[in-house]
């Protein structure tokens, strides 16, 4: 079975004041798109990972209100620990 998944750069404008957690989203975005698009991963993490790239898209878009940007990092860091644990 072989899923592709391509998702269309984010552009999106920032104040200043907020680039710091735009960065973090950013590069929590990138991370679980890296990990849905690994072929190499079992297909019950990709899909997680997907989820995750959505949410967080979401929030980038400001769709979501109150974010948990910690929660998002931690739930990142799983996903790669579980990459690197379950390769096939």
């Amino acid at each position: 079975m072989k899923i592709l998944i391509k998702i269309k750069p984010l552009m999106i404008k920032i104040p200043s004041e907020r680039e710091e957690i735009y960065r973090r989203l950013k590069t929590g975005f990138e991370k679980a798109e890296r990990i849905a698009n690994d072929n190499r991963v079992r297909v019950k993490i990709r899909l997680e990972a997907l989820r995750l790239a959505a949410y967080i898209a979401q929030v980038m878009l400001g769709a979501l209100k109150d974010t948990e940007i910690e929660e998002i990092e931690r739930e990142i860091e799983k996903l790669e620990e579980e990459v690197k644990n379950t390769k096939r």
